[in-house]
């Protein structure tokens, strides 16, 4: 059981080949997408870092970028209030 465990595990984390066709579309192997629960139409997030290509679901794209704004902001700002004020200000200075 615990070996058959760590072989899942070994595979989910291995990388697998896929080749560019037309267009340079390229095609995420179907373990992958079910992982993500990807789908026909959905949108990705694709970043060039360090030489890799990074692609990250947009639903996961929003989820870190809102734990990153949580790190600034106390539980009594009100987001929403913070970016209309900056407008404004933005406005007076145009």
């Amino acid at each position: 059981m615990v070996k058959n465990v760590i072989f899942n595990h070994l595979t989910f984390i291995m990388s697998r080949m896929t080749t560019i066709g037309k267009a340079g579309r390229l095609v995420i192997p179907a373990q992958y997408r079910q992982a993500l629960s990807l789908t026909e139409g959905e949108g990705v997030i694709i970043s060039l870092k360090n030489g890799h290509i990074e692609i990250t679901p947009i639903e996961a794209s929003i989820k870190k970028a809102q734990q990153t704004v949580k790190q600034y902001l106390s539980s009594e700002d009100d987001l929403v209030a913070l970016l209309f004020d900056d407008r404004k200000e933005d406005r007076r200075h145009e």
